[in-house]
């Protein structure tokens, strides 16, 4: 007896193997790659090793090619490790598919043992051309990615409510999530606690790569098989327990009951203040929504707790009709200021499905509710395609926000934009609002026409944008434009020019020193350096505001980017000479101390 559990866990892994073969090799290979590319370093710390002992040093060709390589290696093996976890993804949807299409139509025998290889082998055939697009630039890769991967989880459990009982797929599909959950943080703990004690009291490495195994191969191999094999369980074998159903309707349901009256407060103080919704309510009323699925999916049609899901299951979506149409309301306001973003595009799609999860239970009583797979399948595909996909609506919205302003002062034509009035003739709210669509365009692979290119490399957003638009890119016009009192500021970045050598001949004591985020906090000019049990500090905060204020001229941008000088500052102070090799500072206009302080160099004697 007390070899049950372990005999049944065998068993959900055998079960795994044969009814899902893709799906297991994707786990093994999903462990083996993870761990590689968590353990890059300690992989390639050999040749560290032997650069260090040759005697080249971290700046130097050999060490950067190193480092490439480690670095592609560690991405490939990522992009494999995501490669094979879809493979799972479609291996699910694939079986599922083929046991659908049996049943369907009949078909036994050979026939239905060739169709199930044939799904499985195209699962893992296609998980390539899916590592190919991780390694592209594209920026569809991550839509691509995961819309295909929520369709085959979302259609594989549609087909499931075939072969179970309708109202325990989804229960049991939590229940086995939780339970394959807890095995594997118990086993990832033991094994953890058997490799300590092996490596403090047998052999001792410094290597991090057992441990990395330990997790992923309990997480990939252990907990993904037994989830997919308990999950596809048929209907004979599928029992939900009775503390799923306490928890679900005497814990959660009542904490719903809770969220739902928050936003109906909310609603009620919009109304009475007539004031605008804030954005902030979007996600909330999503997540209501989502929640009233899964209640509306798991709660108990029959037995004690079958009350909690009748009520909802009649009256649930009645409750969220008017928080969507606030939703809806605060949406529309949103889009119309600022456009649509990827982000927005995605709640759009998700609103429409939400309205839908909220009329289909009036039709039939509920008869078509699962369709909610579909409809929700159906939204992920067209995220995930041009024309109708997020890039494809962002981009176009981001794009005609622009040009519709150029337009209006008539400083659009052919394709063009004449960038060379638009700072006398637009005004600080069409800046704005340029800024803000120009970047969410920067954050896409592809540019419109007009958009001017950069030299520079290394800075082209910033260096092209004021050759694109005319004028400055600034959040000053969104603060003028909203009325915001305007605070003005003392700022400057200084660096040692590329290529540039330091003097040191003279000094027998060097330290390096790098300060940040300590001006956030204090707002003073110090640096520590030395040893950590001897560490000094130095305090040149009056030097610096001197030097600063010298330097610089006001600007309504509290950034230290604002001006840059290329040459080094030297400050002496208790018989030590710093160097500045890197400063950024940032004054507001009236304090005593910085906005911003950011410095590294050497100190020396």
């Amino acid at each position: 007896m007390k070899f049950k559990f372990l005999n049944s866990a065998w068993q959900e892994l055998k079960n795994s193997a044969l009814k899902f073969p893709a799906f297991f090799a994707g786990t093994i290979v999903a462990a083996v790659s993870a761990t590689l590319a968590v353990c890059s370093n300690d992989i390639f710390r050999g040749q560290y090793e032997a650069l260090r002992k040759s005697g080249a040093s971290y700046d130097s060709e050999p060490y950067s090619a190193l480092r490439e390589r480690e670095n592609a290696f560690s991405e490939n093996a990522s992009f494999l490790a995501l490669s094979a976890v879809w493979c799972c993804a479609a291996s699910f949807f694939a079986e599922m598919l083929c046991r659908f299409l049996c049943a369907k139509k009949d078909i036994q025998g050979k026939k239905k043992a060739l169709i199930h290889a044939a799904g499985q082998v195209l699962s893992a055939v296609l998980s390539v051309p899916i590592f190919f697009l991780l390694k592209s630039e594209s920026d569809w890769r991550p839509f691509v990615y995961g819309s295909s991967l929520f369709i085959f989880v979302a259609m594989g459990l549609w087909m499931l409510h075939k072969f179970q009982d309708e109202e325990k797929v989804v229960p049991n599909a939590v229940v086995s999530l939780v339970m394959q959950g807890i095995t594997v943080t118990c086993l990832v703990l033991g094994l953890l606690l058997v490799i300590f004690a092996f490596k403090n009291l047998i052999y001792s490495f410094s290597n991090n790569i057992p441990f990395a195994a330990c997790f992923f191969f309990s997480s990939f191999v252990i907990g993904m098989n037994l989830l997919v094999s308990c999950v596809t369980r048929p209907r004979e074998r599928v029992s939900i327990p009775k503390a799923f159903n306490v928890i679900v309707s005497c814990a959660l349901l009542p904490i719903y009951a809770m969220l739902l009256l928050v936003l109906y407060v909310y609603f009620a103080k919009c109304i009475f203040t007539r004031s605008m919704p804030v954005g902030m309510v979007n996600p909330f009323v999503s997540a209501a929504t989502a929640v009233y699925l899964f209640f509306y999916l798991a709660l108990p049609r029959e037995g004690t707790f079958s009350a909690a899901g009748k009520f909802l299951r009649r009256w649930g979506s009645v409750f969220l009709l008017p928080l969507i149409a606030l939703q809806c309301f605060s949406f529309g306001i949103r889009i119309r200021e600022y456009g649509f973003t990827l982000s927005r595009v995605a709640s759009l799609y998700y609103i429409i499905a939400s309205i839908v999860f909220c009329v289909l239970p009036f039709v039939k009583k509920g008869k078509y509710m699962k369709s909610v797979y579909l409809v929700l399948s159906l939204a992920a595909f067209l995220m995930a395609v041009p024309g109708t996909g997020c890039i494809s609506i962002a981009l176009f919205s981001q794009t005609s926000r622009i040009v519709g302003i150029y337009k209006a002062h008539s400083l659009y034509e052919n394709g063009r934009l004449d960038a060379a009035k638009a700072e006398a003739l637009l005004s600080d709210r069409e800046k704005a609002a340029i800024v803000s669509a120009a970047d969410e365009l920067n954050d896409f692979e592809k540019m419109p026409s007009w958009w001017v290119e950069s030299s520079k490399e290394e800075n082209k957003y910033a260096d092209s944008f004021e050759k694109t638009f005319g004028f400055a890119h600034s959040t000053k016009y969104a603060r003028r434009a909203k009325g915001e009192a305007m605070e003005l500021y003392n700022s400057l970045t200084l660096y040692l020019p590329a290529g540039a050598a330091l003097d040191v001949g003279e000094f027998s004591t060097l330290y390096s020193f790098y300060e940040s985020g300590r001006g956030s906090s204090e707002g003073k000019g110090v640096i520590s350096f030395g040893p950590e049990s001897e560490e000094k500090e130095l305090d040149f905060t009056n030097e610096l505001k001197e030097f600063l204020l010298k330097n610089s001229s006001k600007s309504e941008e509290p950034y230290s980017y604002g001006k840059e000088v290329e040459h080094v500052l030297t400050l002496k102070k208790d018989g030590w000479t710093v160097i500045f090799t890197r400063l950024e500072l940032s004054l507001k206009d009236g304090d005593s101390t910085f906005y911003e302080f950011s410095a590294s160099g050497y100190v020396c004697k």
